[in-house]
């Protein structure tokens, strides 16, 4: 089947590099692995629980946020606050980290895209391969 498909495309695909930017750690509900080898469970998501680690806002996250200008904190953050963000010693609720979160993955999204990557559509491994990028 492979020959096959490759004779009616344009040849083989080029490599891609990938770099990886963080471990996740995942939890599994075992009794239902078999389900999904079975196919009747499609989406991996419904079984698996993403862990993560203590630390990963604020490693990943937050550094991100420090790079955006004011401006487009302005909108999410007191100047008070966004003081405080620059200085490492804010520590927001589980709703404005979620939220904050998306703003910094948007902003490193739109950064890798620029220089011709195509990003994950996960806003922390975003925001560590942006990172990634500008500790070159």
């Amino acid at each position: 089947m492979l020959v096959e498909h490759l004779s009616r495309g344009n040849g083989l695909l080029k490599r891609r590099a990938v770099t990886a930017t963080r471990l996740v750690h995942v939890g599994k509900e075992a009794n239902e692995l078999d389900e999904i080898q079975a196919g009747l469970i499609h989406d991996a998501g419904e079984v698996f629980n993403e862990h993560l680690a203590e630390g990963v806002w604020f490693s990943a996250v937050v550094p991100v946020l420090q790079r955006m200008n004011r401006a487009a904190l302005r909108t999410h953050l007191s100047g008070t606050r966004i003081s405080r963000l620059r200085a490492g010693t804010l520590d927001p609720g589980r709703k404005a980290q979620a939220s904050l979160t998306r703003v910094a993955g948007d902003f490193a999204l739109e950064k890798r895209r620029e220089s011709g990557v195509v990003p994950s559509a996960d806003p922390i491994d975003c925001c560590a391969a942006y990172l990634e990028t500008v500790a070159r």
